[in-house]
């Protein structure tokens, strides 16, 4: 009986980790995935092109210090865990959100170990959207193509 026990609580822990949310932490972080093409030598990298995450319509790379109230405000949508990042008090990371219409789909803490550009920071990303590595930049930093921002609905806070 202990044995059958123990047997069916494996299974249904099995059963329940994987049917846990993935959003914070997928199989191979985009930032990893990223941070693998540059130390490859890749200078663009396509958004579209990177794997494991759920289907998206738009992503954001909040920087260093954004309140909660500026992010909720870019997604434009209600999002009750943003605050569980304490990105307003906090320097060592970016916070990548990806979402799909008013769903958050996606969350990642970025190690800052690459500068991100001020012009995509906060700004919404399409799939499409190229970045860039901009090696001669001082410190060196990501960049996107500027005719693949979604500026539809970019608003200066």
């Amino acid at each position: 009986m202990r044995q059958r026990f123990g047997w069916t609580l494996a299974v249904c822990l099995i059963a329940w980790t994987s049917a846990c949310d993935q959003k914070v932490t997928p199989s191979t972080p985009v930032h990893t995935q990223i941070r693998t093409a540059l130390k490859a030598g890749k200078q663009k990298i396509v958004l579209s092109d990177l794997q494991g995450i759920p289907v998206w319509k738009r992503a954001f790379i909040f920087g260093p210090y954004t309140s909660t109230d500026t992010i909720v405000k870019k997604l434009g949508h209600p999002w009750s865990d943003a605050k569980t990042f304490r990105l307003n008090s906090r320097d060592d990371i970016n916070l990548a959100v990806f979402s799909n219409g008013a769903e958050v789909v996606r969350v990642e803490e970025w190690r800052r170990d690459f500068d991100c550009d001020r012009a995509i920071l906060s700004r919404p990303l399409k799939p499409k959207t190229t970045l860039v590595f901009n090696r001669d930049a001082q410190p060196p930093r990501l960049e996107a193509s500027s005719n693949l921002l979604d500026n539809s609905n970019h608003k200066q806070f």
